[in-house]
């Protein structure tokens, strides 16, 4: 994944939510370029399976 530069705070949020759209100080911006594509939804994927799983575990402790 290449960066036009150093990413934005929400861009990097959006990551991890799952998200590929960034936030811009006068709103939502379109679908990120780097973000929209497929690696990215497996990326994601990941991500929330984790979380899913994560949750699991702290609610079973």
């Amino acid at each position: 994944m290449r960066w036009p530069g150093r990413p934005r705070f929400w861009t990097v949020f959006n990551m991890f939510t799952g998200v590929a759209r960034q936030h811009l100080p006068s709103g939502w911006a379109g679908e990120h370029p780097d973000l929209a594509d497929t690696a990215h939804q497996l990326w994601a994927d990941e991500i929330s399976a984790f979380r899913t799983g994560w949750s699991r575990i702290t609610a079973a402790a």
